[in-house]
This record gives C-alpha cells, structure tokens and sequence, in this order.
C-alpha cells in the first residue's frame, strides 16, 4: 500500500483487514516468562489508521491539483507503528493491572495522585535577588537573554554538582528496598538533562500564554531517574522512601492509578544535599520492571509514526 493509492483506499484496505477471518491474536512475553495479552494487530491497525489519516490527511499525501490525495509510503509505516504501539499499550496496562492485584497494589492505587494543580519551581532561580541583579544588569531588556542563555546553563552546572549524592541516595533506597534497581545506574549522561533540552523547555514554557519570569524556573527534572520494582510490594516500600529525607515530595502522578501510559509514579521532589548550597527541584519515576521492555519499544515506534516522512525520522 502507499504511492499509488490515495487516502481513502488506504483507509477502506486496512479498516478491512480487520474483518478477515484468519486474524490472530498476539501476545507480548518478558522477564520471567510473564506474558500479556494484547489486543489483535488488526484491530490495532483500525485504530491506527483511524487516528493518523483522519489527523494527517495533509502533511502526509502528496496532493495533485483536481486529484484525490496520494497517501504516502512514510504514512503506511507510520499507520503500522502506531499500531504496534497501541498493542504495546494494551500489554503494559494489563500487566500492570497483574502487578497491583494484591494488598500492596490496592495502596498504589488508593494512593491517587498529590498537588498535580500547584506550580512547582527552583527555588535557586525564583530569588528575589536573582530578579534584582538582573535588572540591576540590563532590566527588561537582558530578562529574556538571561533566561534563555544563562540560567540553564547554570541550571545543568548546580545538577551536576548534585548528581553523585543524589545517586549515592537513590542507592540507598535501592539498597533498602531489596527488588528494586537503578535504570541504567543513574549515570551522569542520562540523569543530568542537557543544556540544549533545558533550552528548548524555556522556550516552550516561554511562548506559553501568561508565561512568568524565568520560565527556566519551570524545569523540573534537571536530574532524573527511574527506580525499577519488582512487585508492587516493592514499589510501595521505594515512594516511602522516595518521600523521606533528603528529598520532600512536591506533586505525585499516579499513572497506575489513572491507568494512563506510561503506567508509572511520576515524582517531582524537593532534594536538599551539601553538595549544593540551594534545594532542587528534581524528578523520580518508579516503573515495574516488567514494562520496560514494552515502554523502550514503544519509545522507538512512537519516533517513527511523530515523524511526517523518512527525513524527518533520520533527522
């Protein structure tokens, strides 16, 4: 399919496909010989295609004048891994589900989600002081410049200065909480976020409307990391740790509970270390460790059908 066939053909061969009677289901196996059952691919491809050529239809056809629109090569790959994306949603979710059928999962999900509606900022780049020097500077005029060029770059140093205490107590809860581990041992290039991402957050937050002086403030995860957890047990031992000294919890989504991909704890936490002389603000998620084959496969489909052609993909 693709090139030669325009939108609505696509469309009428895949919702088909749906239909025949040698579909199959599959399944999804991971660690520990758990296995998952997903929904069919072909019912997944209706729904991809659904979404993709009814959102799409534009970027993704090649348009003749006075001629229905061609529909792409690229959109068929991408209507595909959408699709095999949502088969990937459909096994994390039951497996999660699995996950939290005992006492311990009944208290992740009575647990529900905490301060999702306050504003959560760095406290080292909300000073008053920091507002003053900058005016005393420039004024408005260096505001913008500062906040873009400046603060996440001092942003990223105060987070590596951070980073080897705040793995060294990650660590501990790891080593506290027996079945549980640090993903990818929380090295430096992966919990420490970029300076270029840092930038692009500040220019996000800043065309948003109503946007507050520094918008780098509104970075929160300048250091992250993931705790893997074997069993719900597991995982309810490690947020009550995550939530003790040295960190404070600030906001707690609870995507086991919602039941919302990517079916984690999201923790934004206040850290206070030596290391550094102000508190950060700082992000930890807690996945079972079953879903993480299925959520770094998702991850890589999701690159694929974002992107609007086989350039945009490579770039």
């Amino acid at each position: 399919l693709g090139g030669e066939c325009t939108v609505d053909q696509v469309r009428k061969k895949l919702h088909g496909l749906a239909h025949q009677a040698t579909d199959k289901k599959h399944a999804w196996s991971f660690a520990h010989g758990k296995v998952a059952p997903a929904s069919s691919f072909s019912d997944a491809l209706r729904r991809a295609s659904r979404t993709i050529l009814h959102q799409h239809d534009d970027p993704y056809a090649f348009v003749k004048p006075e001629q229905p629109p061609l529909c792409s090569r690229y959109t068929v790959l991408a209507i595909r891994a959408k699709a095999l994306a949502l088969q990937s949603d459909d096994a994390m979710a039951q497996i999660a589900r699995v996950a939290l059928e005992d006492d311990a999962g009944l208290k992740l999900v009575e647990r529900g989600s905490v301060g999702l509606e306050m504003s959560v900022e760095q406290p080292s780049l909300t000073d008053a002081q920091l507002a003053a020097y900058v005016q005393t500077l420039g004024g408005s005029s260096l505001r913008d410049r500062v906040d873009a060029d400046a603060l996440p770059d001092i942003l990223h140093d105060l987070a590596g200065c951070a980073h080897t205490s705040f793995r060294n107590a990650l660590e501990a809860i790891v080593k506290a909480c027996p079945g549980s581990s640090l993903l990818g041992g929380c090295a430096s290039d992966t919990a420490v976020k970029s300076v270029s991402r840092m930038r692009a957050k500040v220019h996000e937050y800043r065309a948003e409307e109503g946007a507050t002086w520094p918008a780098c403030a509104r970075v929160q995860d300048p250091l992250r990391a993931t705790i893997l957890c074997e069993s719900s047990a597991v995982m309810l031992a490690a947020l009550e740790q995550v939530e003790a000294r040295p960190f404070r919890l600030l906001r707690l989504k609870n995507n086991l509970a919602s039941e919302k991909k990517p079916f984690n704890l999201h923790a934004v936490l206040e850290y206070t270390t030596k290391a550094v002389g102000v508190p950060l603000v700082v992000e930890v998620q807690l996945l079972f460790d079953d879903l993480l084959p299925l959520f770094e496969h998702t991850h890589n489909l999701y690159s694929v059908y974002r992107a609007r052609s086989f350039a945009e993909r490579h770039t």
